[in-house]
Parts: structure tokens; sequence; C-alpha cells
């Protein structure tokens, strides 16, 4: 059983105080209107990070493509009033700034345009044994988001995955590699 952590907890949720800073009270009115009434909890803890209701997950993606993760935002000048629309624009000349105990940390990394981008040189962390590796996802989803599903292996479901390097996210049903991989499961399952 999980232990709740308060850091998971809130990353699955908008941060209210943004939206409403931003005048956008309508859109967290449909949040809850919507999301926080779904007895699916789709935003919820539940929702987020426990297996699915079966005893076996295959689980295949991409690897290895630049994947945006975040982005860098700065007040636009001369800005009157405080909406999303006006108030915020791209750091198009943010940098990523070396620590000063290592040099290197940025390594992996890259911020052009005020979008920040894991590559495959990037530090990651294996969902379930922490072993330090060097992944980036599959262009669309970041990679510690494409392993999630590793999370879930328990005496009760068995989880097998299988990463394809460069198979960009929606290329891949067209990939051979992924076809090769579907028809050696399925010849060996039924």
């Amino acid at each position: 059983e999980r232990t709740e952590d308060p850091v998971m907890k809130d990353s699955v949720h908008a941060n209210p105080e943004l939206l409403q800073r931003e005048g956008l009270e309508n859109i967290l009115n449909m949040m809850s209107r919507v999301y926080d009434s779904d007895y699916l909890d789709p935003r919820g803890r539940h929702s987020a990070f426990d297996a699915p209701p079966v005893r076996k997950v295959k689980a295949v993606y991409g690897i290895n493509l630049p994947t945006e993760i975040g982005s860098v935002y700065t007040v636009k000048p001369g800005t009157i009033f405080r909406s999303v629309s006006n108030f915020w624009e791209l750091d198009r000349g943010a940098k990523l700034l070396p620590n000063n105990k290592n040099k290197n940390n940025n390594v992996g990394y890259t911020l052009k345009g005020g979008i920040l981008q894991e590559t495959k040189t990037s530090r990651q962390y294996h969902a379930v044994t922490g072993e330090v590796l060097t992944a980036s996802g599959d262009g669309t989803v970041p990679y510690w988001s494409l392993q999630h599903a590793r999370t879930w292996q328990s005496d009760t479901c068995t989880v097998e995955v299988n990463e394809i390097e460069r198979a960009e996210h929606r290329d891949i049903l067209a990939d051979s590699r992924f076809h090769q991989i579907l028809i050696d499961y399925l010849g060996q399952t039924y």
C-alpha cells in the first residue's frame, strides 16, 4: 500500500492560485464541476497511480527523441492587465545555468526559445529500481511518464515493458518493430 505523498498528490492538479491570479475562475469552476465530481477521480491519486484492474500489462513505447518537458515564461513588457492572453510570454532568451558544484548538470537538456526539452542523454531514474539511466521521451510524452506502467508491477499484475529506440509517439503505430513486438506477444498469448 502506497503512503500519501503530498508532493505527488499536488502535482496532478492544476495550480488554482495561478489560475485565479490570471482571472480564470471559469476554468477552475469547470474543473471542479466536470473533474472533481467524477467518481472515477480522473485528476486524483487513484486514477493516476494505481494499476488498471488486469493481471498483465504490456507497455510498448518509443524513447530517445527530444521531448518537451517544460517552458519558461516572463512578464510581457508594457503589460497593463494581468491575464493569460497578454501578461505572460515565452522567455526566448532564457538559458540553463550550470550549478556551481557541477558544471555539467545541464547535460542532456536543452532550452531554446523558452522551451525546455529532455534528450537521449538526459539523466533519468528507473521508476521502480531508482537506477540512474539516460533517456528521453517519444517526442510527445516525457520519459518519466512513459515508464510509469513499471510501477504497477505486483503480485497481482505482471508488467512487461518494451522501449523502441527513436520511435515517435504517433508514428510508432506504423513502425515494423512495434508490429513485431505485437505479433510475438499475441503469438505467445493465444
